[in-house]
């Protein structure tokens, strides 16, 4: 049977320091995830740009793309069946042929664009 102080002798020898990180370290991984976020969304977002007449296009914000989903909010149900219209008549298979990246559909969601960091 272990004693109470063989215990915590056993956890001091077991513990392991924590390492000092450099800032660099912090710099890279926010770097990474930057340019993972620009190939995902990027190439699709330049497509989505050339897809849509300028007037559907200022109404729209890609959010984020996830499982080939792309999550895109649009500022009123108007602008969203327009839109679903859209998508149902070709803007799909469009902006699939356009991207590298697997984009399965298009999730329409209306919201306030107001302080959306991807507006497009």
């Amino acid at each position: 049977m272990s004693t109470p102080n063989q215990l915590e002798q056993l956890q001091r020898w077991r513990h392991r320091p924590q390492r000092a990180k450099a800032i660099g370290d912090g710099v890279a991984i926010i770097d990474r995830r930057a340019r993972q976020l620009h190939r995902r969304i990027g190439e699709f977002m330049g497509a989505w740009k050339q897809s849509l007449p300028q007037e559907l296009h200022e109404r729209t914000c890609v959010e984020g793309i996830r499982g080939g989903v792309v999550d895109v909010l649009v500022s009123s149900s108007a602008i969203s069946f327009e839109l679903d219209r859209r998508l149902r008549e070709g803007l799909l298979d469009e902006l699939r042929a356009s991207c590298r990246g697997t984009v399965v559909r298009v999730r329409l969601r209306v919201g306030a664009l107001n302080g959306s960091l991807l507006q497009s």
